[in-house]
């Protein structure tokens, strides 16, 4: 059979969950043998958003992997495959269509592949163990990377551990180095990949474990340390985007709106969010970027409690957990208790609530947080809440000690100057 040329298809593949199934609009297998790649590239072309999900709901489970490639293949027959090649997990390259004379043969996919175990740290902080999935999207692009001969002069915030190696990662020029035994390397990552190594970050390092600084690593690497950032990009904040965004807040359970009934523990300058019934979501001007839940129902022993370091990290945790509520629980859970209590709101979840998280993925783009439970919990562990500006009417319900030394029981709530009335008995004698 004659070998089917190929052709380049350059087509976006957004890492996000889809609002709807493409798989109808899909060619099928056949019909991109019988028509060539180039017309089932455009055809796929045309489905906008399509994903590898959506290729497999089309053609089923991928019959293997090239050898070598970042590609799947699956059989049309047993003289024909057609073949998708993506790039470091991203995007899709191209398609082609081989026969069987075609002397690059496809191998089955090992089920049971592992990456290599990878951790990731701040440097001079805290390690932490990457999935499986995080750890092959990085090794992807460690080794598909044209890295050179030298390090860069960039400071590194982060480092890889893996396979005994040690790798620095500078996050805001998206620039790994390594020492090698003989001399050093460095490799420098296009915009998508430093984004998606960066993304990879946010989701597994909780926010309030990262020092505020980069590291000197100038007796690793012989390097001149430089301030600053490499970068001079501006955008808007992540909550003027959700602001922005036409999405109904109330299926995220953060229903807009103001305090109209101020409950006795809402703090007297809290900037809303969002409400969840009685439930206010806010920031507190004393505690800068931090998302805090005060509940005057809480099932915890306080009703003001943080949730998140920033906005960003809220919402990445609302993608996680499918709505604001699972986050707020937290306090009060033990991690057992979590799971369950998510399980459950997996069964509840309506259609148009997991709408809603997909569209706020795809609009604010980013990912759900990793590990929910064991961050909130690390933003809960030793708060400081003394900052916390409560009501009077905070410290008449709780009985807590008034720091401001306002409350007057013993004084009466209104004065009168005394009045004297004098009552004299008539006699009778006269008639008025």
């Amino acid at each position: 059979m004659k070998k089917i040329t190929v052709f380049i298809l350059a087509l976006s593949l957004a890492l996000s969950l889809c609002a709807c199934s493409k798989a109808s609009r899909i060619p099928s297998l056949a019909e991109i043998a019988e028509n060539g790649a180039e017309w089932g590239g455009e055809k796929i072309r045309q489905v906008h958003g399509c994903t590898l999900a959506d290729l497999e709901k089309a053609w089923g489970e991928a019959n293997g992997e090239l050898p070598g490639e970042y590609a799947y293949f699956w059989k049309v027959d047993d003289t024909t495959s057609v073949n998708v090649y993506y790039h470091r997990n991203a995007e899709i390259e191209h398609i082609t269509v081989t026969s069987a004379d075609d002397q690059q043969e496809p191998v089955p996919v090992t089920p049971d592949f592992q990456p290599a175990q990878m951790s990731l740290a701040q440097v001079g902080g805290s390690s932490f163990d990457l999935s499986e999935e995080n750890a092959r999207a990085i090794q992807q692009i460690l080794d598909a990377g044209s890295w050179v001969p030298d390090a860069t002069d960039c400071a590194s915030d982060y480092m890889l551990t893996f396979d005994d190696r040690t790798i620095y990662y500078h996050s805001d020029c998206g620039t790994f180095n390594e020492q090698l035994e003989q001399s050093d390397q460095s490799l420098h990552l296009s915009d998508a990949e430093r984004e998606t190594v960066n993304r990879i970050i946010q989701a597994v390092i909780p926010h309030d474990l990262i020092p505020n600084a980069p590291i000197e690593i100038s007796d690793v690497f012989q390097m001149e340390h430089k301030m600053g950032s490499c970068r001079g990009e501006s955008m808007n904040t992540v909550y003027e985007e959700y602001r922005a965004s036409p999405i109904d807040k109330g299926l995220l359970c953060l229903e807009h709106g103001e305090i109209t009934t101020p409950y006795f523990c809402y703090p007297v300058n809290a900037e809303p969010i969002g409400f969840e019934g009685c439930i206010m979501y806010c920031f507190l001007p004393e505690y800068g970027e931090m998302v805090f839940a005060c509940n005057p129902e809480s099932c915890a022993d306080q009703n003001v409690y943080p949730l998140a370091a920033n906005f960003e990290d809220f919402i990445r945790l609302i993608l996680a957990c499918g709505t604001a509520n699972p986050v707020e629980q937290i306090v009060w859970m033990d991690k057992s208790k979590f799971e369950e209590h998510m399980a459950n709101e997996e069964k509840v979840l309506t259609d148009e609530q997991k709408a809603a998280v997909q569209q706020l993925q795809r609009e604010l783009d980013l990912l759900p947080m990793e590990d929910p439970f064991e961050y909130v919990k690390a933003i809960q562990k030793d708060f400081d809440g003394s900052k916390v500006q409560y009501s009077d009417d905070y410290f008449e319900v709780t009985g807590i000690e008034n720091p401001k030394g306002t409350a007057t029981p013993d004084q009466p709530l209104f004065e009168f100057e005394p009045v004297t009335i004098e009552v004299h008995k008539n006699s009778g004698a006269e008639k008025p």
